[in-house]
């Protein structure tokens, strides 16, 4: 107790000195009566600021989890249209080659026909100068052969004067004609 009263020696106030016991139930009774207003006034805004705090956390938390969810959500719809589109494109791609392959095709069979009308006019034109020549040296026969025996009527029906007639007339067709 010694301890007790060597603290309260300095004429402070020792709320552990016995003596003064009457100070301490004064204390008691001041701090006590003075508890709800502090409570009221000092700790009622505080704790009051720290559970709106909180509720603001809350609220901060769940919008930030509604957020990525609706982030999440986001992102999933334009996976999923980015598939869609390039699903989309890779048939486009495949018509548009389908549709090059037939042109093609189509652009080839059109020039193997015009080919084979180019070829079916040429051989009726190489046919109708060859019934034209053939016409021509028909012609030519006859009118040789017209000439021959008129020149063989006209000179005597002697084997050596027909021979040298026609030899002469030939010598002097094919110098006419060459």
């Amino acid at each position: 107790m010694s301890w007790m009263l060597a603290a309260g020696g300095g004429g402070s106030f020792n709320p552990l000195d016995i003596s003064t016991w009457s100070s301490a139930v004064w204390t008691w009774i001041i701090f006590l009566g003075s508890l709800y207003p502090i409570w009221k006034i000092v700790f009622g805004p505080i704790l009051g600021a720290l559970a709106e705090r909180d509720q603001r956390a809350g609220e901060a938390a769940r919008a930030a989890e509604s957020a990525q969810q609706a982030a999440e959500a986001a992102r999933d719809a334009v996976e999923a249209e980015l598939q869609k589109a390039r699903t989309q494109a890779a048939t486009l791609m495949k018509e548009a080659r389908e549709r090059a392959e037939g042109l093609a095709q189509e652009r080839q069979a059109r020039a193997e026909e015009e080919a084979r009308a180019e070829l079916e006019r040429a051989r009726r034109a190489i046919e109708q100068e060859k019934t034209r020549a053939i016409a021509e040296i028909r012609g030519q026969v006859i009118e040789l052969s017209t000439a021959l025996a008129e020149r063989a009527l006209r000179a005597r029906f002697n084997d050596d004067n027909q021979r040298r007639e026609v030899q002469s007339f030939v010598q002097q067709e094919i110098a006419a004609r060459g």
